[in-house]
């Protein structure tokens, strides 16, 4: 498959597009997607700048591809996934197992991604729009559910112009 390969930690030098990067098995649980778009988020900045081991997270296995967001179809179906039909069209991101190296992406043909971390591409909800919702909505929710907005009468969100301010609003 085509896909935006990183061969180490460091500047945007360090990737390289591959017309030939090895298809991602799947695991328990994973649905492989064709990726129709995909977006950057300040995390794929991170990642790629350092590994996530210093906040905690596995150690980086290269080649690997980066990648959280996406939309497309569901194309494959693997052991314990009963969620999303073949021919499926659904959005989400690309949530990483904690202490678990993963190595492939959304920036990619083909990513295969846990059926908990995506949903159903609504109707009327584009494909651009999708691809870039996943972290962003997540973020939001995560925020609104650590704050307890139910424990008072009125919430302050700053920034709702922004792609996690918007999403809460």
């Amino acid at each position: 498959m085509r896909a935006l390969v990183r061969s180490k930690t460091g500047d945007l030098e360090t990737y390289d597009l591959k017309a030939d990067f090895e298809l991602p098995l799947l695991e328990e649980g994973q649905v492989l997607v064709k990726v129709f778009t995909t977006s950057v988020n300040p995390i794929d900045s991170l990642r790629r700048k350092m590994t996530l081991t210093v906040i905690g997270g596995p150690p980086d296995v290269f080649p690997l591809v980066d990648g959280y967001d996406l939309c497309g179809e569901v194309v494959r179906v693997g052991p314990g996934a009963d969620k999303f039909p073949v021919g499926q069209k659904v959005f989400g991101n690309i949530q990483r197992q904690p202490n678990k190296p993963q190595r492939f992406g959304a920036w990619a043909e083909y990513a295969n991604v846990y059926e908990d971390t995506i949903a159903a591409l609504p109707e009327g909800l584009d494909y651009a729009s999708a691809g870039c919702a996943g972290v962003t909505f997540g973020t939001s929710i995560e925020a609104l559910e650590r704050s307890d907005p139910a424990s008072t009468r009125s919430v302050l969100i700053t920034g709702g112009a922004g792609g996690v301010g918007s999403a809460m609003v």
